[in-house]
């Protein structure tokens, strides 16, 4: 990926900052030099600030523990629940774009994103998606083909 600068403080907002000659003092974050400069363009910005990083499936399956924990869904805490996870030999896996590409038809009128995309996961690893969902576990059963699991 190319570096692109992007601002996290706007120009019109460093203005009112401008001392009587245009310049504007800053203090850098890593190596906490003061420097002085009159090109607001080299000011409050990073290289890819706004990029966001790559997702696992691990990262995407916390979040949606996460959000089965706040509706009740998963009860217990999310430490234990990836501490017992670990020690039962899951594997992290990254997301890639075969992922995010595979097609998984019969799960099209499936309402869940998030499930959409574990099971396309689950189709392009060739694994199973084990779940306690029942509306994942009805579509598993109205879809015998789909890799899904009651637990």
């Amino acid at each position: 990926m190319a570096k692109q600068l992007q601002h996290y403080v706007p120009r019109f907002y460093l203005k009112a900052w401008l001392d009587a000659d245009g310049a504007i003092f800053c203090l850098q974050k890593q190596s906490g030099n003061v420097f002085g400069t009159k090109d607001l363009m080299k000011v409050g910005g990073e290289n890819n600030f706004y990029r966001l990083r790559d997702l696992t499936v691990s990262d995407m399956f916390r979040h949606g523990a996460h959000v089965s924990i706040v509706l009740g869904k998963l009860p217990i805490a999310p430490t234990r629940f990836r501490d017992e996870m670990r020690s039962a030999g899951a594997t992290v896996l990254s997301l890639t774009d075969e992922h995010v590409l595979t097609h998984v038809k019969a799960a099209e009128s499936h309402p869940d994103p998030f499930d959409r995309l574990l099971l396309s996961v689950a189709e392009a690893e060739n694994l199973v998606l084990l779940t306690a969902d029942t509306t994942l576990v009805a579509l598993g059963r109205q879809e015998a083909r789909l890799p899904i699991r009651h637990v």
